[in-house]
């Protein structure tokens, strides 16, 4: 838009600033290229910069098990945004190839919390473990698995708190669940052949153990603690027995938990391990529910929204408790097809989830596959015409599942028939995932179990007889100008209690996040209730443990800093956890006018308490 050369007269060693009017006309990767020739020498820069769809994020992801045909029906709107569309398939002879998707889901996570960190890499130590003993191969599982772990590995060691646990981010306080859940996976670490630090580990297990002791710890923490003490070597027997004598009490997540503790426990010979084993996984397995999509167990935890709460991991130990009894029970393989069912394109909704499931049925998944290799051809036709043929057989089991791409072109407005036919014997999984944008100039507020608001104010500076001057937010005006400094504030309502909460904030594209706003700003209006806060080019992130019923609110400071008109994307909240439980804002406009930098240039030291802020931060 406008003119694409400008001429500046530059001093030597000057600097002068030229503006140029850039329009986004589709979402996707933009490349803007500037340079600079002057009468002797020149130079010139690329920069790449992501555009994002304004619209509705609309998903569609089912999973299931081919028989000899599955038929799904792909709907595409009216008003989807063609050059958003994406599509996938992916067939998998076995629930191990099957894995791969996930796997790269793990890798490629945003972000870097204390159980992030840890499902990264505990589910390719255990399949990189098997894949070997059946003489199979993934290059790049091989070339990436040592740097994640050993970056791993650290990320954790320098997360590890004084008291030997861990917590959801580094400042947070420890928490027995996830001091379980990072001890169980340096125990695998460790079995895989990989060096952890003695010291890491037994303060870890120390801690854990100082944990089971506490007359507070409620009883899903406690068999938690448990079933991950049960890879080491702390003797917790009597913590067990307890435990089994109160199971009437547990959920069926803990029950499960339960049974593989015990069973850990009766192959090291513990008097009556075996005996209580036995009865426990009976009892376990007279909780399983069954409908057409397979065999599940369900969480049937006492408190919703919690670590706890899953259905897919309730079902993923139960799988292993009853593979660890008799690889042939004939509940496993309809419970294995009811997990693969529950799978959301390439994960199980959470990042923990898809870790647990896929470390609890990799013994299962080898065997079976030793036992029952595949030998068929799949066939895939979409709205009647075929787009793709695989042929499967023992020699590529496990790295012969295939990610189909359709393309959008493919697609038509409205219902699309995607059917796969298999020819032969053996197993053959599908997952098939739709994603895209639908179009709108303004994206309204959905609430399912959270309600999102979020509001701009200027901080207009006021007179202060202490501080010189101070901000205090305004109603935002119709124009901005740079330099100007706004309020973003975000007003969350849950709905019941909910745990492990995050909340994300698109920022404006002529906008940025002060890292440290002047003054009293932040005196005043600073929240720790929240374990940590990530800024990103594009976000803002808040991360909170336990949110309890009721409004919630987060304030960061911006600064406007280019002139434009900028669609702002709505603010989002949701459970890590439980992604099914989530809100959504409005979308925003802010429109910023060319003008010199406006507001007050105070010179002054930061204060105490911005120094504390900063340094936290850091």
């Amino acid at each position: 838009m406008g003119e694409s050369e400008q001429r500046l007269p530059v001093k030597a060693n000057g600097v002068e600033r030229a503006d140029f009017r850039v329009r986004a006309t589709e979402p996707g990767p933009a490349t803007l290229t500037v340079t600079a020739i002057g009468a002797t020498a020149g130079d010139g820069m690329e920069l790449k910069l992501p555009v994002h769809p304004l619209g509705v994020d609309e998903r569609f992801a089912r999973a299931g098990f081919v028989r000899r045909r599955a038929v799904q029906t792909l709907e595409v709107a009216a008003d989807a945004q063609p050059e958003t569309i994406k599509c996938k398939l992916n067939l998998s002879p076995t629930a191990g190839a099957a894995f791969l998707p996930a796997l790269r889901y793990l890798f490629g996570y945003p972000y870097g919390c204390v159980e992030q960190t840890m499902s990264r890499f505990l589910p390719d130590v255990i399949i990189r473990r098997w894949l070997r003993k059946l003489g199979g191969r993934l290059d790049w599982l091989e070339q990436e698995l040592d740097r994640v772990i050993r970056d791993g590995l650290q990320r954790l060691y320098n997360m590890q708190q004084e008291d030997g646990g861990w917590g959801w981010w580094q400042h947070d306080g420890s928490a027995p669940e996830m001091t379980a859940y990072v001890l169980y996976g340096l125990y695998a670490t460790q079995e895989a052949g990989y060096k952890v630090d003695a010291d890491v580990l037994s303060r870890a297990e120390q801690a854990l153990a100082r944990h089971v002791s506490e007359s507070d710890i409620s009883r899903a923490n406690k068999v938690y603690a448990l079933w991950c003490l049960s890879h080491g070597a702390t003797n917790c027997y009597d913590d067990l027995v307890d435990a089994y004598q109160q199971r009437g009490s547990l959920s069926t997540y803990s029950r499960a938990l339960l049974t593989l503790a015990l069973q850990r426990a009766a192959a090291r010979g513990y008097p009556e391990a075996d005996r209580m084993a036995a009865l426990s996984l009976g009892e376990l397995k007279a909780l399983a529910q069954t409908d057409n999509k397979g065999t599940r167990w369900t969480s049937r935890t006492a408190e919703r929204y919690c670590w706890y709460d899953s259905d897919a991991e309730t079902t993923a130990f139960a799988v292993q408790a009853l593979a660890l009894n008799d690889p042939d029970d004939p509940m496993l393989q309809p419970a294995v097809r009811w997990l693969m069912s529950t799978m959301k394109g390439n994960n199980w909704g959470s990042t923990k989830t898809s870790a647990i499931v896929m470390c609890s049925l990799s013994d299962y998944v080898r065997r079976r596959a030793e036992q029952h290799p595949p030998h068929f051809v799949a066939q895939v036709t979409l709205n009647g015409r075929q787009i793709a043929t695989r042929e499967y057989n023992a020699a590529n089991a496990f790295t012969s599942g295939a990610e189909i791409e359709i393309s959008p072109q493919m697609l038509k407005t409205g219902a699309n028939r995607l059917e796969v036919i298999k020819s032969g014997t053996g197993d053959l999984h599908y997952a098939v995932s739709l994603d895209y944008f639908s179009r709108a100039q303004q994206v309204e507020a959905k609430e399912q179990g959270i309600q999102v608001l979020r509001q701009y104010f200027l901080l207009q500076p006021e007179e202060d007889r202490v501080e010189g001057f101070r901000y205090v937010p305004v109603e935002l005006p119709a124009r901005l100008r740079p330099g100007q400094q706004l309020e973003c504030k975000l007003t969350v309502t849950a709905h019941a209690r909910l745990y492990y909460l995050l909340v994300e904030d698109p920022i404006p594209a002529g906008c940025e996040v002060v890292p440290m706003p002047d003054r009293s700003y932040y005196y005043e209006l600073w929240d720790y209730w929240y374990c940590a806060r990530e800024v990103r080019d594009e976000k803002v992130a808040f991360f909170i443990r336990e949110c309890s019923p009721g409004t919630h609110t987060f304030k960061y400071a911006l600064r406007v800093v280019l002139p434009g008109t900028y669609h702002v994307m709505p603010p989002v909240a949701y459970g890590m956890y439980r992604p099914d439980v989530r809100g959504r804002g409005a979308s925003k406009q802010l429109r910023v006018t060319p003008s010199a930098v406006v507001g007050p240039q105070v010179a002054s030291r930061p204060g105490p308490l911005q120094l504390a802020w900063a340094s936290l931060w850091q």
